[in-house]
């Protein structure tokens, strides 16, 4: 019986003393200087890891958490807004009305997101769930005030968007889909079609957007 309870004790000891050693924060570090990932610190062991300051190109994120499981790892930005990533690459989106250019070094959009999805990697990204964006500002177009209620579920190889938009110049429904490679986010589309009213005059027409294209336009 002593001989079993020293066993546990041992065990015990080990898990704590690798819990507390392992060097999580030069795994992380590693990964964010192979991808160009910048940083100011990373603090805390393979239970809980706060890192602050990254940024990438326009990106920035001013403090996240880091609470990994045996099956997950949960990204916090607060209590309220996180993402949880497993290990068959499903991620899971719970945000509530985030400030767009809180994320951003130069900010060139202004607003806010909120969001309940559940994403796919596997080809393409696939999606499920709802979110909703309110543009205040897109500098580089000049668009405003711009609400938009949108709905994705997954269609094979992309997923199927409705988006609702309302604002002073444009009222109207987005039917269509997003195929975009998991290997090259930039490479993928957005296709579908608008009904509904352009700076006053009725609209129905189509619209394919690049999404590397865009991206660039607001210098991402």
């Amino acid at each position: 019986m002593k001989k079993l309870f020293y066993i546990f004790l041992f065990l015990i000891v080990f898990v704590a003393f690798f819990i507390y050693t392992f060097p999580a924060t030069a795994v992380v570090s590693y990964f964010f200087n192979k991808y160009n990932v910048g940083y100011k610190s990373i603090q805390g062991n393979i239970l809980e890891l706060k890192i602050d300051g990254i940024n990438y190109q326009n990106f920035k994120i001013e403090h996240v958490i880091l609470k990994p499981s045996f099956t997950n790892i949960n990204i916090f930005l607060d209590k309220n807004n996180y993402l949880q990533i497993d290990f068959n690459k499903n991620i899971k989106i719970k945000m509530k009305k985030i400030r767009l250019e809180d994320f951003q070094i130069k900010p060139l959009v202004a607003g806010t997101f909120s969001g309940d999805l559940n994403i796919k990697l596997e080809k393409y990204i696939l999606a499920e769930g709802k979110s909703s964006i309110f543009l205040e500002e897109i500098k580089p177009v000049g668009f405003r005030n711009i609400q938009t209620k949108l709905k994705f579920s997954e269609n094979k190889d992309k997923t199927d968007v409705v988006a609702k938009i309302n604002s002073q110049d444009i009222n109207g429904t987005f039917n269509g889909y997003a195929r975009i490679p998991v290997s090259n986010f930039y490479a993928g589309e957005i296709v579908g079609n608008f009904n509904g009213k352009l700076f006053g005059s009725k609209s129905n027409q189509k619209i394919k957007i690049k999404i590397g294209r865009f991206l660039k336009s607001l210098g991402i």
